[in-house]
């Protein structure tokens, strides 16, 4: 059930960052929708926060909330791309090198304490969605450049996670470094623009 765990994870990485990048792109963006994402955007990570548990291996419960997550904030064209979500039988097809049980087991863990860190993005999708509701409450406009700076920070993590698990490039030996990075590499919610040149 780890293995199946290890995949359900790796390909949600890849939908989200493919999510974040589309969205980067947009323009005219409406804040109640952008705080609807960044709503979303929380429950995922509080999912995977949940699949990557020990504790929760016998429960099916998170796996099936992350999963309608995914496919009610994503693309059909992306989900057939990323061959989201996977079949819970393992594809004997699939290339050499995926990892042991045993670093399964210690590739979830670590995903599960990095979620946990200040910074993580459950807890700075919570910002956001706190910062963009007080904006919408004081009739602030939404910047487009934050909105872009925002998306990519996003991207980033999810790419991150999806080469942390997917062990790539090889030389990594299961590394959180570089992921563990582009999650504090998500910015931070700034204040109204009375505080300053970076305001909402």
């Amino acid at each position: 059930m780890r293995d199946y765990d290890y995949r359900l994870l790796e390909e949600t990485a890849k939908v989200m960052q493919e999510v974040w990048l589309r969205r980067s792109k947009e323009t005219g963006l409406d804040i109640h929708e952008a705080t609807e994402w960044l709503r979303v955007e929380r429950g995922i990570w509080e999912r995977i926060h949940e699949v990557a548990a020990a504790d929760h291996i016998f429960s099916w419960r998170g796996r099936v909330e992350l999963i309608r997550s995914v496919q009610v904030n994503s693309n059909p064209a992306v989900r057939a791309t990323a061959g989201f979500p996977p079949s819970v039988l393992a594809d004997e097809g699939a290339p050499d090198g995926r990892p042991s049980s045993e670093e399964i087991d210690k590739l979830l863990e670590r995903l599960k304490k990095g979620t946990e860190l200040a910074g993580a993005p459950y807890s700075r999708s919570l910002l956001w969605q706190q910062a963009l509701s007080q904006a919408s409450a004081d009739r602030v406009a939404f910047d487009a450049a934050t909105l872009h700076e925002l998306s990519f920070g996003y991207m980033a993590a999810w790419q991150r996670l999806h080469d942390w698990l997917a062990r790539e490039p090889k030389d990594q030996d299961g590394e959180q470094t570089t992921f563990l990075k582009a999650m504090r590499n998500i910015p931070e919610p700034y204040g109204p623009p009375s505080a300053g040149p970076n305001g909402l």
